[in-house]
């Protein structure tokens, strides 16, 4: 029962073969859809000025606008690309897996009365934001709902921690918040720590536990350079 046109073995119900073969179905309205298989692509699609639907379960899942814009979720896209969440749920996703699944994270929009865009790592289900960007700009890591500009948040030291590295000199230095209280650290060899205005340092903290105010090179434990009033 196979068909087909251009060949006289088919391998299947219908089989069209040539030099770049057109399927083509069209209604009396105008509305052309085709397949064409060229020497070096497919093509398939719509021909008029038309969107293409893509339905699984009897009901649409993805559309491609004539202007070219992409919806998943929507058949109304605005832009190149836009996802929305299935009807019901707070949010929509994109998910990110290795090869193998075992590695997977998901970059959320989350829609709640509170906008944020999130990434989630550890799974497709995790509600877990490891970054999250409010709809005012402020960025949280650790946390879902930053309340400054960058907020850091975690259980202990390390996760609160913000950590700067110069890898050409071996070294490095945290800003961290822990149970001992807010901490400033400097790591490697003649690394100090150091507070400035206006380009003039106006107190150091050698490598050598030494103090300095109004001077970069304290001789003692506390160097004061200047006048001291009180």
């Amino acid at each position: 029962g196979n068909v087909g046109i251009g060949t006289t073995n088919p391998s299947g119900e219908l089989h069209l073969y040539g030099d770049g073969p057109v399927l083509q179905v069209e209604d009396d309205s105008g509305p052309v859809a085709k397949v064409y298989a060229g020497d070096t692509e497919v093509q398939f699609g719509s021909w008029s000025d038309h969107p293409v639907r893509f339905n699984a379960g009897a009901s649409e899942k993805m559309r491609i606008l004539s202007n070219g814009n992409v919806g998943i979720g929507t058949s109304s896209p605005t832009c190149n690309l836009e996802i929305r969440g299935h009807s019901g749920e707070a949010e929509s996703r994109v998910g990110l897996s290795s090869s193998d699944g075992t590695q997977n994270a998901a970059i959320a929009h989350v829609n709640d009365g509170s906008p944020r865009l999130s990434l989630r790592v550890g799974g497709f289900e995790s509600t877990v934001d490891a970054l999250s960007i409010l709809n005012d700009g402020k960025v949280g890591i650790g946390t879902s709902s930053p309340v400054s500009a960058l907020e850091l948040a975690g259980t202990d030291t390390i996760d609160a921690r913000l950590s700067f590295s110069q890898t050409t000199a071996s070294k490095s230095g945290n800003l961290q918040q822990g149970s001992q209280g807010l901490g400033i650290s400097a790591l490697g060899s003649n690394n100090n720590i150091f507070l400035a205005t206006n380009g003039v340092q106006v107190l150091n903290v050698t490598s050598g536990y030494k103090v300095g105010i109004g001077t970069t090179s304290p001789s003692g434990a506390l160097d004061v350079t200047g006048t001291i009033l009180g």
